[in-house]
């Protein structure tokens, strides 16, 4: 029988911001993705995709397990603090591509 090993390497994320803008106003926008040794670590890395926002409030993240070679595989969905729930309507329902 054969067998398929595949060595580990980290997670990739990509996701929505739940942003504000300088005027105040709620919004969402994709994120830059970006790669983690530890789910820890998302937190920290949260962006705004350059857009410049004023506070990135949180985000909704879709994590995949990274395999040598660029291999990506779906893991799950995590949401980074707390966000409106036009975001996740966006995130969901394909809205806004990430």
């Amino acid at each position: 029988m054969k067998s398929l090993n595949r060595k580990f390497v980290g997670f990739h994320i990509k996701g929505l911001a739940d942003v504000t803008d300088w005027y105040g106003h709620n919004g969402c926008i994709p994120m830059t993705s970006f790669d983690v040794d530890h789910l820890k670590e998302i937190k920290d890395n949260i962006n705004d995709g350059g857009f410049g926002a004023m506070e990135v409030n949180g985000a909704i993240c879709a994590v995949f397990k990274k395999y040598e070679n660029n291999h990506i595989e779906f893991a799950r969905d995590v949401v980074i603090n707390e966000i409106s729930k036009f975001t996740t309507e966006c995130f969901y329902s394909g809205q806004v591509e990430i």
